[in-house]
């Protein structure tokens, strides 16, 4: 089971099924024309560039994966956007449900038979499938609950900045600390961050970073990164060399969509050149940061197009009233967590994030004349 969306990325699969006849809806345009047309650009170029490759067929099922992991999601969010409130609820019954198992979990109340040694050792840190995946959908909702506020989201805050915590993910740490600091300085700025916002926003952040200092998997990991002797950071950074490598082939267009895994002479160089790199999960498949995984394989053009998309969707959120601009800083924390990672070109990831998107675009929840009877 993956974290994903709340029933597994499988079935987000699934229903994504139901988005593709939406795509020639007017209302699904309307509501989102300049995120569409940026994301189905990507794609023909991506389409395109991937015919003159030694391997189309990786290209393809690249272009597939796009398709299915930002487009149709995206899509079916805002054919339902209606049940927004029913989704969100959904999202932060099943979130809070993993983070309290993995707590338990990392205090040993769970017998070891039944969740598995990583699971009894590390808390959420290894299970649930991957750590990430589960980072980045807590940095996603966490910014959001801040400039929300009010008890309830305070309550989630807590939950999920305890959570955060657990995950190990110093990535999203990152993420999620620099998005806190934008709406902490943008509020201020603004004179608009009040005493109960400052005493829920400073209380939060202290349970995130107490989760992470008391508990022992989280707090060595950060240890480990700070002294430079942790191999996992070592070799991300020795998996970037490969950008410069690809760049330097076709600085403009790259080596071609969903190359990476195919190209056995970066794999020899790595090791001829004495370059720690982990090749647990399968040969180079992606370089653990989701703009130079793009620009490897889509060169300039395509991290421009990428980077156009996400600015696309920036834009929109900021114009989708008081929630809209709460989830622009949660997806601001994934966009920064993306610089370590690779996360949101995964189904487990992005499948999640592409749908709660859309449901925001379709969605009238937060903006003025909005009346709350008819969800």
């Amino acid at each position: 089971m993956a974290v994903g969306l709340p029933f597994s990325h499988v079935f987000g699969y699934v229903c994504s099924i139901f988005a593709i006849p939406a795509l020639f809806s007017s209302r699904v345009w309307s509501s989102a024309r300049k995120v569409i047309v940026a994301i189905i650009i990507f794609l023909a170029y991506w389409a395109v560039r991937g015919i003159f490759t030694p391997k189309p067929s990786l290209s393809m099922n690249s272009v597939l994966n796009f398709i299915a992991h930002w487009l149709l999601p995206f899509v079916l969010g805002i054919l339902i956007a209606r049940q927004i409130k029913l989704f969100f609820k959904l999202h932060f019954i099943t979130l809070t449900f993993i983070i309290i198992l993995g707590l338990l979990s990392a205090f040993g109340l769970f017998p070891q038979r039944i969740f598995g040694a990583k699971l009894w050792a590390e808390g959420m840190l290894w299970g649930f499938h991957h750590h990430n995946d589960f980072a980045s959908l807590l940095a996603f909702f966490l910014p959001a609950f801040l400039v929300m506020g009010g008890s309830f989201n305070f309550l989630l805050e807590l939950i999920f900045g305890l959570g955060l915590g657990l995950t190990g993910s110093r990535g999203y740490y990152i993420g999620f600390t620099l998005s806190s600091a934008g709406i902490f300085l943008q509020h201020f700025v603004r004179g608009a961050f009040s005493k109960r916002m400052m005493l829920n926003f400073l209380v939060a952040f202290f349970v995130f970073v107490g989760s992470v200092l008391l508990l022992s998997a989280p707090k060595t990991r950060i240890e480990k990164a700070v002294k430079d002797v942790d191999m996992a950071v070592i070799s991300r950074f020795n998996r970037w060399s490969v950008t410069l490598w690809a760049l330097s082939e076709n600085p403009l267009f790259g080596i071609g969509p969903g190359q990476l895994p195919a190209r056995n002479d970066y794999i020899s160089k790595i090791k001829r050149e004495n370059l720690f790199v982990d090749f647990k999960a399968g040969g180079l498949k992606h370089l653990h940061n989701l703009y130079l995984t793009i620009m490897a394989e889509g060169g300039i053009i395509g991290i421009a197009l990428v980077l156009l998309i996400f600015w696309a969707i920036l834009s929109m959120l900021s114009k989708r009233g008081k929630i809209g601009k709460a989830f622009l800083w949660g997806f601001v924390a994934i966009l920064i967590g993306s610089f370590f990672d690779e996360q949101l070109i995964k189904p487990l990831e992005a499948i999640d994030i592409f749908f709660v998107i859309g449901l925001l675009a379709g969605s009238k929840w937060g903006s003025s004349g909005y009346d709350e009877s008819k969800t």
